[in-house]
């Protein structure tokens, strides 16, 4: 993962985070010094060299945020003193012209798919000014989301139904067309999936992501809420039933994902 960055007077630089596999990890500062190195060319055997880094390498804290003001010459109009200033983010001609050749301001690997959570027919919806509202209802789209369509492939698709997958390992083996609205086999590219969070407070919807954190192959909102051949009302219910509130399996499960993924989903 990287993102570039620039100083108001500075050439374009990079911050990395790069996370090494076991055994290759650095765990002191004279471990980092081995690698990392830092420092400015000597002034006196290579004095250009030294102009050019303290000029455009080196800053003082500071930010991208610039005011000012746009005066009128007319001395007869009307000033107004609340419009007359400005507050914009100062663009340097180096970042101007990265961003005008279109180059790449940042990069994840792998990829992260963040994983809609909603209760049934609670999903957000996205139409057109011009739509109206009956065209709007009685679009079968808006009732397809990412959520929705992994009930109906562990349903239908045989590959799915085999994998018997959580939600967010679906990524790995599917990848979601938000213009289709479907999952497909994916081919290629590591991607990893991520439940949106979720606070307690929130109730229905938090105990539906604990369901989906630990039921494997869920059909449908009412497979979720089914144990043991019976289907609860509530969320929080089925959630009970299955010990998920009577433990600490919830907390247990983020820090081995820190572990392993380093990437926790809550």
């Amino acid at each position: 993962m990287y993102t570039i960055e620039f100083q108001k007077r500075g050439l374009p630089h990079a911050h990395f985070l790069i996370i090494l596999m076991d055994g290759y990890n650095l765990l002191t500062p004279q471990a980092y010094d081995k690698i990392v190195c830092a420092q400015l060319p000597d002034p006196y055997i290579d004095h250009h060299l030294y102009k050019l880094v303290t000029k455009h390498m080196i800053h003082s804290p500071g930010h991208d945020k610039i005011a000012f003001s746009v005066h009128n010459n007319d001395t007869n109009v009307e000033i107004d003193e609340i419009k007359e200033y400005q507050f914009a983010r100062w663009v340097s001609p180096q970042e101007a012209a990265w961003r005008l050749f279109a180059f790449s301001i940042n990069e994840m690997t792998p990829t992260v798919c963040q994983l809609q959570l909603h209760l049934d027919g609670q999903q957000f919806v996205s139409f057109e000014n011009n739509q109206t509202v009956d065209q709007i209802i009685n679009n079968p789209m808006i009732r397809k989301t990412m959520l929705t369509e992994f009930f109906l492939m562990n349903k239908i698709n045989n590959d799915a139904i085999n994998l018997n997958i959580l939600h967010k390992e679906f990524p790995q083996h599917f990848v979601w067309s938000s213009s289709y609205k479907i999952w497909s086999h994916r081919k290629q590219h590591l991607t990893v999936g991520r439940i949106v969070t979720c606070h307690p407070t929130e109730g229905e919807r938090y105990y539906l992501r604990l369901l989906l954190m630990n039921v494997r192959g869920p059909k449908s909102y009412e497979d979720l809420r089914t144990m043991d051949g019976r289907c609860y009302s509530t969320f929080r219910e089925a959630t009970e039933k299955r010990g998920l509130l009577h433990s600490d399996n919830n907390l247990i499960e983020c820090m081995s994902e820190v572990v392993s993924y380093q990437m926790p989903y809550s």
